[in-house]
């Protein structure tokens, strides 16, 4: 769910072409987001992939894995919808 959530969030902004991971090259060469926030989402990607494909691939999807794929949308979304808005009120009062 939260790897669908992030692929939502890329359309909304821009990148509606591929899948998920040319999404987010298209957020990062666009300048929506860091190249740190590009990584991170690259490897949430990975987490996604090998969820899909567990039985296949014999991965195994962690309790950490998860919370760290929904601790990642959870910042990405700060950063992509929160934080310009709470930069937009601060210069507001100065």
């Amino acid at each position: 769910m939260a790897g669908s959530s992030i692929e939502t969030a890329c359309v909304q902004f821009g990148a509606v072409d591929g899948g998920l991971k040319g999404k987010i090259r298209k957020l990062h060469d666009d300048g929506i987001i860091t190249q740190s926030l590009a990584d991170w989402a690259q490897e949430l990607r990975e987490i996604r992939v090998d969820a899909a494909h567990q039985a296949e691939r014999e991965s195994v999807i962690t309790k950490e894995d998860a919370e760290q794929a929904v601790y990642f949308a959870e910042m990405l979304f700060t950063y992509l919808y929160k934080l310009p808005k709470m930069i937009e009120e601060r210069r507001k009062k100065s």
